[in-house]
This record gives structure tokens, sequence and C-alpha cells, in this order.
């Protein structure tokens, strides 16, 4: 097993960008998840059942005029609604909350120490700079099998913990970049488009 000196070594690259830095968020994290998996489809569900009501009572409004008209002395036929024109919530608001005290951090999170697994989120400057960046870490896989969460942090302008030299990539394919598009005109715009690192202290 590789010595922590060893595990502190990092291949030196001539390369400093720009960036800007978004920690992740476990409280982001579980509010973003709730809104795709909860929130929003029960929200659509509830307009859907709002609406549906309202266009049911309007249809029956519309049905008592015609009955009036037809049947001026109010011998109209009984006639069964297909289905209720009263609405009705169906949802079920007990699932809208998650009991997150039950949340167990990762074994490799420790007090006042970030987790080398959990990459920060980052957006670069340009697409020159993105592109080498990225072409950085796949050298690093292609010549010593690996490439480190620290060289990243190194090249991006970020501190580095010692689980950041244990975590990385030893795929080219789990490491790229893109143009996000939903950035603001004064915001790096270059995001590098990271698969989750693995523990790489033995290879």
């Amino acid at each position: 097993m590789a010595d922590n000196n060893d595990l502190r070594e990092i291949p030196k690259h001539d390369i400093k960008v720009n960036a800007n830095i978004q920690e992740h968020s476990l409280l982001k994290d579980i509010t973003k998840g709730a809104m795709e998996e909860i929130i929003v489809p029960k929200s659509k569900g509830l307009m859907r059942d709002m609406f549906s009501g309202i266009i049911g009572m309007f249809a029956d409004a519309l049905k008592d005029s015609l009955d009036r008209f037809l049947y001026p002395d109010g011998n109209a036929p009984t006639r069964r609604s297909p289905g209720s024109s009263t609405y009705t919530s169906t949802t079920n608001y007990t699932s809208f909350s998650r009991p997150i005290n039950n949340y167990q951090p990762s074994s490799q999170q420790k007090v006042g120490q970030r987790a080398g697994n959990e990459v920060n989120l980052i957006w670069v400057e340009s697409e020159e700079k993105a592109k080498q960046v990225i072409g950085a870490l796949k050298e690093d896989i292609v010549n010593y099998g690996k490439a480190k969460v620290a060289t990243l942090y190194e090249m991006t302008g970020q501190r580095t913990t010692f689980a950041d030299f244990k975590f990385g990539w030893t795929d080219v394919n789990a490491l790229g970049y893109y143009e996000d598009r939903n950035r603001r005109g004064d915001e790096f715009r270059w995001f590098l488009d990271l698969s989750k690192p693995v523990d790489i202290t033995n290879i």
C-alpha cells in the first residue's frame, strides 16, 4: 500500500484556470430530488384534477340550462353523471416530506473534511480552458492509469484535502465538458462534466 508521501504526489501540469466553484449541498440535492420526483408530478396531478373539476362544473351547469330550456315544466328525465362535478383533491401531502433524519453521510465524509468522492461543481472561463483541464486529466489516466481529484483542484485553484489525493478517475470516458447555456452573462459557462470519483489508492 502506498505511503502518505506517495499519495500526495501529483503529476505537474502548467495549467491554471479561472473557475466558478460550487460545493455540493445535501439540502440542495434533497430539494432538487423532491422537486423532480414528488412536488412537480404531484402539482401537475393536482392542477389536472382541479381543472377537470372546474370543466365538469361548467358542463353540469350547461346541461342544467339545456334541461330547463327543453323541459320548461321540469319533467326532464333523470340523468346519471359519469363523474362527480365536485372537485376532490387526491394529493397525499404526507408524501411531500422525506425523513432526512435517516440520512447517513458517506463513510468517506468526516467532520471538517470534504469527501474526495464528492467533487465540486466547476465552470471555467472558456472552451479552450475546459479542453486543457480535461485533456490533462485524460493524459494522466493514459500515462499513470489514474487522474486525481487533487490534480483537478490544483489546476482550478482550489484547496485540497488528503481525501482528494485518494480519489479520482481511471476511465477517460468519465471526463468531459460542455457549455452550460443556463448560466448568467457574468458567469463562466463551460462546465466540467465529471463522473463520481472512485478510490484510486491501490491503483
